[in-house]
């Protein structure tokens, strides 16, 4: 969301634009007709959009109308799964080729350097920033953490079950973390101690679906699944 307009990312259709609070939408894929979008993130009036390996990553700053390719340098055909921004950077999280981070001012396609220090998985699925810290969600290890400053990664899901840590969403709610899994059970984890533990934070009403999405809107928590819809909570994933 920007302002009063919303986007919407597809992988088949590339990014719809509203500004009706959804009623109407319209294809805004400038010189990308063909885009497949993987992850969306604003940065005030700019957004940017990770693709699969077709288009790398787009920005733009004009409502969806034009995009630029800023995709970095050498980067490996992968798509783009995640991407986070804070106060100065971006983060970019690959499905194959680990994290790239770029300073948001005077981004291009030669700003980007590699962020992988300490990654061994680097099947990136979701990333979260919460402060100066920035956790990754990985493909088959866990959640990640690092300083935003200087990569140096550390796995911090050693509690969690070594088959059910595929971990496509991420999201920080007051001092709780919370980690949606695509493969296995549980499948969804929290965790109360910068990821240190993990517990499972999903009941019966998840009826066992994968998490694909978690979001805070500073009031509740909502989680979207592949199959038991979207769940609510309001007492910070103690229960939904």
């Amino acid at each position: 969301v920007i302002g009063t307009n919303i986007f919407a990312g597809a992988t088949n259709g590339g990014v719809y634009f509203s500004n009706d609070d959804g009623d109407t939408w319209i294809q805004r894929n400038g010189a990308f007709p063909d885009m497949e979008v993987r992850s969306l993130v604003a940065n005030g009036t700019d957004i940017y959009a990770g693709t699969q390996s077709d288009a790398g990553i787009l920005l733009s700053t004009d409502n969806g109308i034009n995009w630029t390719d800023v995709t970095p340098a050498g980067m490996p055909p992968s798509p783009v799964m995640s991407l986070a921004v804070d106060s100065n950077n971006i983060y970019a999280g690959t499905d194959g080729d680990g994290i790239f981070v770029s300073p948001l001012v005077g981004i291009s396609s030669t700003s980007w350097i590699p962020f992988n220090t300490g990654l061994t998985n680097q099947v990136i699925r979701s990333l979260k920033i919460d402060g100066t810290t920035i956790y990754a969600g990985t493909y088959g290890d866990g959640v990640w953490v690092s300083s935003t400053t200087i990569p140096n990664w550390s796995l911090t899901s050693s509690t969690m079950v070594g088959s059910s840590d595929y971990i496509q969403a991420l999201e920080v709610s007051d001092s709780a973390i919370f980690a949606g899994n695509i493969s296995g059970l549980p499948v969804l984890y929290r965790s109360i101690n910068n990821g240190v533990n993990w517990i499972q934070s999903s009941t019966s009403v998840f009826e066992d679906e994968a998490v694909y999405a978690i979001i805070n809107d500073g009031n509740n928590i909502y989680a979207g699944t592949e199959g038991a819809g979207i769940l609510m909570s309001t007492d910070n994933g103690i229960t939904w």
